[in-house]
């Protein structure tokens, strides 16, 4: 009677066992989506506000260059000045890229995914720096 009633505990709790590594694991694929959505969900978003702020720079530019232009007398020299700004303008991102873009980046997803706290956030990004 006791080897029965052993039995059956020992199979409850078998079954239990593994009914909560199946409710784990479908817990983690569920907040593994999650984290994915919210990832896409902000790269469409800033895509979406890189485009608007490209067209408006652009059109900033055209102004710029019709401006200056009129001021010099000739239209190539406004045209002119203002591609050499955006290559300088430029210039300088491609040289700042880690400070402007990676690791802003890093710190974003790093959030995003092991929600770490601030402290967290840069002691991995100075780790990331060094290797």
């Amino acid at each position: 009677m006791a080897e029965k009633n052993l039995s059956e505990h020992l199979n409850k709790i078998s079954k239990d066992i593994r009914r909560y590594i199946e409710l784990k694991f479908d817990y983690l694929k569920a907040e593994t989506v999650e984290k994915i959505v919210e990832v896409y969900s902000r790269i469409i978003l800033w895509a979406i506000l890189g485009m608007v702020f490209s067209f408006v720079f652009l059109f900033l530019l055209i102004a710029l260059s019709l401006y200056l232009g009129k001021l010099w007398g000739a239209w190539y020299w406004g045209f002119l000045a203002t591609s050499a700004g955006a290559l300088i303008i430029a210039l300088i991102i491609l040289l700042m890229r880690h400070t402007l873009i990676t690791n802003p980046l890093l710190r974003i997803f790093l959030s995003i995914f092991f929600n770490l706290d601030k402290n967290e956030r840069q002691k991995n990004i100075s780790k990331s720096k060094k290797s």
